[in-house]
């Protein structure tokens, strides 16, 4: 075996080892792929081999400038000989750059090599595929269901507000990724199953157009008109009968048509019923199975409408099943903190706020009995009660025992020993809340500093304080909260917005002819989200606009020299 060597230093290293001892990078080894250090465009170097698939294979690599993990996806040879399919892979990657959100891995690049290889680099996510945790763990339990379901249709959603449509969404393109104590569902390749299909259209159809590689979809996972090659059905309502596979697939550990043949499979998905859930798994909610097996319908129109519609019932089943927390709410770090007690009675009562209210009641009652005790006492004997008598009733009412006490005693009669009264007790020690330690500490006012940056970061994007006045403006306040906390979502999406904005100037500058102005507005956002396909995209049509406007500046001076040069007719 080849020795293997650090991709930052290039120091070599007995096999066996994984890490360099200089920097810490992760060792490459030659011997076990041939793209295997190779750098790409002279930004990514190729670590490792991680997949292949039908639209290429796919490899972990880092992005030189920035030391970060990426996933590098190289487009199969028969994609990139068609001229029509790499315009739609550049025409969907500047779609795609459109969607920011927690539950989407967004493709940041698409180039090509010298060598003439076309790649995808999109953020190198660390985890396992749906496909891969039932292939090692079985079916799902319910709240792991719930909770993923719910983040996959959130994602699904905001793709089908931008106009995006997946076609090929299933189990390998869902990814779960551990951040912090959460899971979070992660959707890959949206938009480029489409790319393929009218790229490579020679119009064919049905059997002909599913033969080519994925240009349709997955059979095990592809809607009934995919099947059918109807493709001006396909769209959003497409993904939401792919997701209904995937869910079914979660939670009973097996797919809902299987067959020796992608023929025999596709042909299920046109005419066959699936099995219903819950003979599979007797144990999911009928509320579950309903909203699944109406995925799984037939005719598009029986559909849910959108995965937004999805997403509610599926909330509804976390809120109502017994015995079921909401899964979709991040788990907190335990606090000495308790809730208040109007708070217990508003929502639904903890136990401790029900043996609160039990103690009350008791007490309550106990001293309403004891006093109306009293009353019947001194209406059955008007003489005053002796120092025995008031022993009794301090027995009888345990309850009240302040009460008794706050009053003087009586004074003795005559003839008679006064009555020594019995020694106070002990008083209990009241049990202290546990003290806050000093690292749970820091962290609560950490996130309570997040929590204000952000806020106020809001405040300024409302007020169009984006990257000005400094020390006052929306991009730094992100900018600090993400040093706080590096995996801040809201904090990624706020500096993105930013760019967002700056970059939408850019646009509206160019087609009025500044390009000027737009080229400058276009170096702020890309400083905000540098190495961003989005402000590759906005520079290319810039550029492309201004090249427009000289041809027609060109073509209009020389309409006007035509005529001023034209010669006069003779007669």
């Amino acid at each position: 075996m080849e020795k293997s060597f650090c991709p930052l230093c290039e120091r070599e290293y007995d096999p066996g080892s994984k890490f360099c001892l200089d920097d810490g990078s992760e060792l490459i080894f030659r011997s076990e792929d041939a793209m295997a250090g190779q750098v790409f465009d002279g930004r990514y170097r190729i670590l490792h081999k991680l997949g292949e698939g039908g639209m290429g294979a796919i490899y972990k690599a880092v992005q030189i400038s920035t030391q970060k993990p990426v996933a590098i996806k190289v487009v199969a040879a028969r994609h990139a000989e068609n001229e029509n399919t790499i315009r739609r892979f550049q025409r969907e990657v500047k779609l795609q750059s459109k969607l920011e959100h927690p539950n989407i891995v967004t493709v940041i690049d698409f180039a090509k090599t010298p060598e003439g290889q076309y790649f995808f680099a999109m953020p190198f996510i660390e985890g396992k595929s749906l496909r891969r945790m039932i292939l090692d763990g079985g079916k799902f339990s319910l709240p792991d269901f719930l909770a993923l379901a719910m983040q996959i249709c959130d994602g699904l959603e905001c793709a089908h507000a931008e106009g995006i449509v997946h076609r090929d969404l299933k189990g390998d393109n869902i990814v779960v990724a551990h951040i912090g104590r959460q899971r979070v569902a992660k959707i890959l390749d949206f938009g480029l199953a489409k790319a393929i299909q009218q790229g490579d259209d020679t119009g064919k159809s049905g059997p002909e157009l599913t033969s080519v590689g994925m240009a349709m979809g997955t059979p095990a996972y592809m809607s009934p008109e995919q099947a059918k090659g109807e493709g001006g059905k396909i769209g959003p309502i497409s993904d939401l009968y792919s997701l209904g596979v995937i869910f079914y697939q979660m939670l009973t550990g097996s797919l809902p048509f299987r067959s020796d043949t992608p023929w025999g499979v596709m042909h299920q998905h046109i005419s066959e019923p699936p099995v219903p859930l819950r003979q599979i798994n007797p144990d999911a909610p009928e509320s579950i199975e309903r909203a699944i097996m109406r995925l799984l319908e037939k005719e598009p129109e029986k559909r849910y409408p959108s995965a937004l519609a999805l997403r509610r019932d599926l909330e509804m089943v976390a809120r109502t099943t017994p015995g079921l927390m909401e899964p979709t709410a991040p788990e907190e770090t335990p606090t000495i903190m308790q809730p208040r007690f109007a708070e217990t009675l508003e929502g639904n009562p903890t136990p401790q706020s029900r043996g609160l209210i039990a103690a009350l009641l008791a007490l309550i009652l106990a001293v309403a009995g004891g006093g109306y005790w009293l009353y019947e006492r001194g209406g059955a004997a008007p003489e005053p009660p002796t120092p025995a008598t008031v022993a009794v009733v301090k027995q009888e009412t345990p309850a009240a025992p302040a009460l008794e006490s706050a009053k003087p005693a009586p004074p003795p009669f005559a003839g008679q020993q006064p009555v020594t009264p019995p020694e106070p007790k002990a008083a209990t020690p009241e049990t202290k809340a546990p003290v806050e330690s000093a690292a749970d500490k820091t962290e609560r006012e950490k996130r309570g500093k997040i929590a204000d940056l952000l806020a106020e970061a809001e405040a300024d994007m409302k007020a169009k304080r984006l990257v000005e006045p400094e020390g006052r403006n929306a991009l730094e306040k992100y900018e600090e909260a993400l040093k706080l906390d590096p995996a801040n979502e809201k904090a990624k999406w706020g500096m993105n917005r930013v760019a967002d904005y700056y970059l939408e100037l850019a646009a509206t500058a160019a087609g009025s002819g500044d390009f000027g102005k737009a080229e400058e507005f276009i170096a702020i956002a890309e400083e905000i989200i540098p190495d961003s396909a989005k402000v590759l995209s906005a520079r290319a049509d810039v550029a492309e606009m201004k090249a427009r406007a000289k041809e027609n500046d060109a073509e209009e001076r020389m309409q006007s020299w035509k005529k001023i040069i034209r010669p006069k007719k003779m007669f």
